[in-house]
């Protein structure tokens, strides 16, 4: 119940600053906001599928080709890849 009411005063805080930001002609900076809320808004709810990515599949997919590359220079062996 507390993250469907911070995801509803969320929604109204986008949607009103989306109707600010239009209105003073900011059209980009208001496509950028929605676009933002809407991946937070997604982060909100409560069964994340398998099509949406979390913070730690993210990392893995960025750092693990550094961290091997790394580990393979230096030549250290952790036994768990």
């Amino acid at each position: 119940m507390l993250i469907f009411t911070i995801v509803v005063l969320f929604f109204v805080y986008v949607i009103t600053s989306y109707v600010k930001l239009k209105k003073q002609g900011c059209r980009k900076e208001a496509v950028v906001l929605l676009f933002f809320s809407l991946f937070i808004t997604c982060y909100f709810i409560p069964v994340i599928e398998d099509w949406m990515p979390t913070s730690e599949s993210l990392n893995t997919y960025l750092y693990k080709p550094i961290s091997l590359y790394v580990r393979n220079a230096l030549h250290v062996q952790l036994g768990v890849d």
